[in-house]
């Protein structure tokens, strides 16, 4: 019972504040690495798609000084334009603002086509400074999610999702209801998750001190078939969740709230010195199966 609560306050630390934190963080990384070290991700003769709405091919890399030979870009970021750049030789250079990927380009030439694929301009040049925002490729505006924000905020943004179905018809309405369900099932995992180490524990007492024949390894194989049994229930109730044939917040406590509920059968029936029913039946299906075989 005392690992089982450390193990539950543990697990809601992390639910509750480093996960979202992590994922907070992550993101912001992300970003900077895009900005700050966007070449640490190019390859020689390797597609680099990494940036939304941008393709750069680079042949080869000089490891040393970090200029790259036989560069092809492909920007599209604009859905009216699509600007094709190929260069001699060029390298990343950084931005003192963070906000952009630079490449600095020699020897080359831009075509620009319009979204039919005609040619609308071409360009020779000696030396080009090609910027890529990086709020093009969506990471800078990007919307923060509801994985990452606190269990005040998620609440703050259900009540936000059901003014606006109010307000809302057709497909808006459907995705703010889509928002809603979401925020549900995250707020429910965050506190259903941490239970399954106090259901678990409890489960793994009864099991491990019950006599179930003449080798332990009856008692491990056990154990394995309740984990075996939550996990696909903790699967069952969040797909019921997810596809709103159930409220989350009372679904997803199921399969802890039945293995709580087993574990103090369980342990009744150990200080009163008797088998579990259900653990009788099924040593009465192998003892049967054991005699049928050949």
């Amino acid at each position: 019972l005392v690992l089982a609560v450390i193990g539950l306050v543990l697990s809601l630390v992390c639910t509750l504040v480093l996960i979202p934190n992590g994922i907070s963080k992550g993101r912001r990384l992300m970003h900077e690495a895009l900005t700050t070290r966007a070449d640490a991700g190019i390859e020689e003769r390797a597609f680099f798609d990494t940036l939304k709405g941008l393709i750069l091919y680079v042949e080869k890399i000089d490891s040393a000084t970090g200029v790259m030979t036989n560069i092809f870009i492909r920007e599209s970021s604009d859905p009216d334009e699509v600007k094709t750049i190929i260069a001699k030789k060029g390298k990343v250079v950084p931005d003192p603002q963070a906000k952009a990927f630079v490449l600095h380009l020699r020897e080359g030439t831009a075509t620009t086509e319009n979204r039919h694929g005609d040619s609308t301009g071409t360009l020779s040049f000696e030396s080009q400074i090609f910027r890529y925002p990086v709020s093009s490729a969506n990471l800078e505006t990007s919307v923060e999610s509801l994985e990452e924000m606190s269990v005040a905020r998620i609440l703050s943004r259900i009540r936000k999702a059901e003014l606006e179905e109010k307000n809302s018809t057709g497909a808006a309405r459907v995705f703010q209801q889509r928002v809603q369900r979401l925020g549900r099932i995250i707020l429910a995992q965050r506190f259903t998750y941490p239970l399954a180490c106090l259901a678990l524990a409890l489960t793994a007492f009864p099991l491990g001190v019950i006599n179930m024949g003449r080798s332990r390894l009856n008692n491990v194989s056990a154990g394995l078939v309740a984990i075996f049994i939550y996990y696909a229930l903790s699967l069952a109730t969040e797909r019921l969740a997810r596809s709103g044939l159930a409220p989350p917040e009372i679904v997803l406590p199921m399969p802890a709230l039945f293995f709580i509920a087993v574990a103090a059968y369980f342990i009744h029936c150990v200080r009163r010195e008797q088998i579990p029913t259900a653990i009788r039946l099924v040593q009465r299906v192998i003892q049967t199966v054991r005699r049928s075989a050949p």
